[in-house]
């Protein structure tokens, strides 16, 4: 819910990220499409006290992934959507999921839904919303992977107190700060 009282959702059926007033229920595109070309099938969503939404865009939504003759924007990413509308790339990852924010809005969490890399990274934030630098790794889950636990790195949560709620290989690991 952003600070509107809109319910904001990542569509990877109509590949936007919409808006939805819930006294209305009238929706609103807030983003469809990367230098003029449709988003792949965007996944989750961050919002940021000012509004500034962070979002994934990987191929889940599509039966081929990364082979379908649907796909436009040939890269899977990581973007910030500014409160003004601008839309900026962040990063690129092979399999970008599940997103959050720490609750001061300075470190911004990523899930990889990646069977070689799957992780929780962190990026450090500017005061611009950016990432000031390359991410760390936050949470390596290859030895669950590797020991045959059930699943990927997929949606998180954060919480109040900064404790990151992600799921993953064997279940939800509970991750503080």
């Amino acid at each position: 819910i952003d600070g509107a009282g809109r319910l904001v959702i990542a569509d990877s059926g109509t590949r936007v990220i919409s808006a939805i007033d819930l006294a209305t229920l009238l929706r609103t595109v807030l983003a469809d499409r990367f230098e003029g070309k449709r988003f792949n099938s965007p996944n989750d969503v961050a919002i940021a006290r000012n509004g500034a939404i962070y979002f994934t865009d990987p191929p889940y939504g599509f039966t081929a992934a990364e082979e379908s003759p649907l796909r436009e924007v040939q890269h899977n990413g990581l973007y910030l959507r500014d409160p003004d509308g601008t839309l900026d790339l962040l990063d690129r990852h092979h399999r970008p999921n599940g997103v959050g924010l720490s609750p001061n809005g300075r470190t911004l969490y990523l899930s990889l839904s990646d069977e070689q890399r799957p992780e929780v990274l962190a990026y450090t934030l500017g005061t611009d919303g950016r990432p000031s630098g390359p991410p760390r790794l936050f949470h390596d889950m290859r030895s669950h992977h590797a020991a045959g636990r059930p699943g990927l790195p997929d949606g998180m949560d954060v919480a109040e107190n900064g404790t990151v709620f992600a799921s993953g290989p064997g279940g939800i690991h509970v991750l503080t700060p």
